[in-house]
């Protein structure tokens, strides 16, 4: 028998769409323990863009009513220490908010992603990014609580692989860790989504956090759990005694959950009660926990689960480029899955190279040989001025605004401002250019203009190797005050980002005969200053611009976003190199020369 589902309430705005939904089909305990007998309390399905299942769960006051939280895998770290203070990141419809009131923690904070649903639930959370909160924070917390959420839309959105997540970082880590009590524990909670990847990749960051914040023995301080449907990583400051070993133990007995790894564990104690043929998370888990094997199992594994960073904060991210066909016939070979893993961005790139080689490329090439072209051999040497401009300012654009996403808390903050700042602060830098930079000898070898170049490139490789940690230090708590400064520290980039394509088409319109010659006949179409020049520098820096924002993604998903701008400020550097070279100034001549001549015989 199906069950209606009833469309409650639809809520919009420019973050996100959510939908509460009413249906007998509503049953949200993610990993909710088949000992548990009873029905679960009244539900109201919440959607987040369509997707991200949570749900709203009636409750009167009456903490039977709720009971059945304590048989969630997410209730664990409530029998390791005392719930004083509890943090929860991102409650949704409120479940995890339940399981602290049910489990009597003292005070509990939530932080909501989405400022609909809190005010669909009539919840207290704070509105914001649970990273950016973190950070702000003066305070310790005996728990801090992850919920599933996302993991799922990871399977299912074609293009998730490319989206950012900066709660799951190496530095997230360390901040969340940071930010624990004494004896504080860090809860995970993932879907299970076969082949393992996901839950891998946590574990794995959460070592690397705990290294580096200087804990002599991580392992010890890491345990993981499995139920039917999900995985729960457990993460304590201090180590886990041989008394929170044991409570865990009898958590997961009298639940049926199977333990997957602490400090010492025997293959025995795995895969007791959701059997798989073999203990497969038990001995995934042991490779990346074994330092000696953990680099080679990083290579050798199909997935990409090695840490993440905030220069790299592709989390979703997991294919490898030389393991398409294996990861092809793992999925059944099917090829909807590597759309997850972002192989579409390649198609799309080499889709664009192969429209720029046919539109601009070859028709350049084929017309140096025509008898009575204008284009010299020289000619791509000029126009490749316009094609490094071209990159290396979408490279940086596209770089900020992944920058800032995590510095705003959303990226409708940080495309939003990084768009507004370089727009505006570019278009004045063009204004200027035209109007007060004097130009010499036809607009080659300005002083000032080669001083902003240089100065451009050393901007951008100041902020690729310094911004992070620069607004790491500035950072307070209201959005404007983050969007004013944000648009203070990227004006000067945008100013000086903003004259490089003017200047160059000056050079094309600027004067062309010495004074010793009369001067040409009037000019055709274009003119004699090389104007006809000027549709091919639109082109070529368009579509230097379309290849461009597609690259600087396959540059950011294999190598982080600082090298994409210490790639920008190569661009600009060789825009540099070719507008000072006696090659532009000797192609510019020759062209405007020849195209005289070309006026006189018409003449």
């Amino acid at each position: 028998m199906g069950f209606l589902a009833e469309k409650i309430e639809t809520r919009w705005d420019s973050f996100s769409r959510i939908d509460a939904v009413k249906s007998g089909a509503v049953r949200f305990a993610p990993g909710l323990s088949l000992k548990f007998q009873e029905r679960l309390p009244e539900q109201i399905g919440l959607t987040i863009d369509g997707g991200s299942l949570n749900a709203i769960t009636k409750f009167s006051g009456n903490k039977q009513e709720i009971s059945f939280t304590d048989y969630l895998p997410s209730a664990v770290p409530y029998y390791l220490t005392e719930p004083n203070d509890v943090l929860i990141f991102d409650p949704r419809g409120g479940l995890d908010v339940l399981s602290a009131i049910y489990h009597n923690a003292q005070n509990i904070e939530t932080i909501e992603f989405y400022p609909l649903i809190i005010d669909m639930v009539k919840n207290d959370s704070k509105i914001g990014d649970a990273r950016a909160f973190i950070r702000a924070s003066k305070k310790r917390y005996d728990i801090i609580q992850i919920s599933p959420q996302d993991t799922l839309a990871a399977a299912s959105s074609g293009i998730y692989g490319l989206t950012e997540d900066y709660h799951f970082t190496v530095e997230a880590f360390k901040d969340y860790i940071g930010h624990l009590d004494e004896k504080g524990v860090l809860s995970i909670t993932l879907y299970l989504i076969p082949p393992p990847r996901h839950e891998l990749r946590i574990i794995s960051m959460a070592l690397k956090a705990l290294e580096e914040i200087g804990v002599p023995s991580p392992e010890n301080h890491i345990s993981v759990i499995r139920t039917w449907g999900t995985i729960t990583i457990i993460i304590k400051r201090d180590e886990l005694s041989r008394s929170d070993i044991k409570k865990i133990k009898e958590f997961c007995r009298e639940r049926h959950f199977d333990i997957e790894y602490y400090h010492g564990i025997n293959r025995e104690e795995t895969n007791i009660y959701n059997r798989f043929q073999e203990p497969l998370y038990f001995n995934l888990i042991s490779k990346i926990i074994d330092a000696q094997v953990r680099e080679r199992f990083f290579k050798d594994y199909l997935f990409d689960i090695s840490p993440v960073t905030d220069d790299r904060p592709f989390f979703h991210h997991f294919f490898k480029w030389d393991r398409i066909k294996d990861t092809y016939n793992i999925f059944g070979e099917k090829w909807q899955p590597f759309l997850e893993g972002g192989y579409i961005v390649p198609a799309v790139f080499i889709q664009a190279l192969i429209a720029s080689i046919i539109f601009i490329v070859l028709p350049i090439f084929f017309f140096i040989r025509t008898p009575d072209s204008r284009l010299t051999g020289g000619t791509p040497v000029l126009l490749s001025y316009f094609f490094f401009i071209g990159m290396g300012f979408m490279f940086a654009e596209i770089s900020m605004i992944q920058v800032f996403i995590l510095y705003l808390g959303h990226p409708v903050y940080s495309i939003s401002t990084v768009l507004f700042t370089i727009l505006i602060s570019s278009g004045i830098g063009s204004y200027v250019s035209g109007k007060n930079i004097k130009s010499r000898e036809s607009g080659v070898g300005s002083r000032e203009f080669r001083f902003c170049l240089l100065a451009l490139c050393s901007i951008i490789v100041i902020y690729a190797l310094s911004l992070p940690s620069l607004l790491e230090i500035i950072l307070p708590e209201g959005i404007i005050w983050r969007q004013i400064i944000s648009f203070i520290l990227l004006f000067p980039m945008g100013f000086l980002m903003g004259m490089p394509f003017p200047r160059g088409i000056r050079i094309l319109t600027s004067p062309s005969s010495p004074p010793s010659q009369p001067p040409p006949s009037p000019p055709s179409e274009g003119g004699d200053r090389g104007g006809w020049l000027i549709p091919w520098a639109w082109c070529v820096n368009g579509c230097s611009s379309v290849m461009s924002s597609v690259l600087v993604i396959l540059i950011a998903l294999s190598f982080g976003f600082k090298t994409a701008l210490i790639l920008s400020a190569a661009a600009y550097a060789c825009a540099l190199i070719i507008f000072n070279s006696s090659i532009l100034t000797r192609t510019v001549r020759n062209q405007k020369g020849k195209n005289i001549l070309t006026q006189r015989r018409k003449g």
